[in-house]
């Protein structure tokens, strides 16, 4: 029997509420993909920030509408949530709805949201990581 490739899907907070617009700082999403690239060398990882390309000429819309299609077209959601996001709530209910496990980090742990739709939900990176390894020295064994 062959292992199969586990599709990844790395969802997070990009603008967060503010109102102009900016972006946060996205380096949580580096952090991930060496955690789970480390950890599982059959993953394939579809990351929307490092994904976009200003050059395709696609429209905010069909930008924002492709990335909750990729949610639910991954195996696995991460979700970064260290405070509300909309695009990200957006993501992971499309994930839900094709019936795609979901993890949050995040400490949004009572959130109606968080508790609803994903299926673990961890307060830090660390907290994730300990999870991760122990889940696929499992798959290991």
């Amino acid at each position: 029997m062959t292992k199969q490739e586990t599709k990844y899907f790395l969802a997070g907070v990009m603008q967060k509420n503010n109102l102009e617009g900016k972006v946060c700082n996205q380096n949580y999403r580096s952090v991930l993909t060496k955690i789970i690239e480390e950890n599982d060398p059959m993953s394939s990882i579809y990351d929307p920030w490092a994904a976009y390309d200003p050059d395709e000429n696609l429209s905010i819309s069909e930008t924002f509408l492709g990335n909750i299609e990729k949610a639910g077209e991954a195996d696995i959601t991460i979700a970064f949530i260290p405070e509300a996001s909309m695009g990200t709530a957006c993501e992971i209910y499309r994930a839900k709805q094709m019936n795609k496990t979901i993890w949050a980090i995040t400490p949004l742990k009572k959130s109606w949201v968080m508790i609803s739709l994903c299926n673990e939900i961890f307060e830090s990176i660390e907290e994730f990581t300990t999870f991760f390894k122990d889940l696929q020295n499992q798959k290991k064994n």
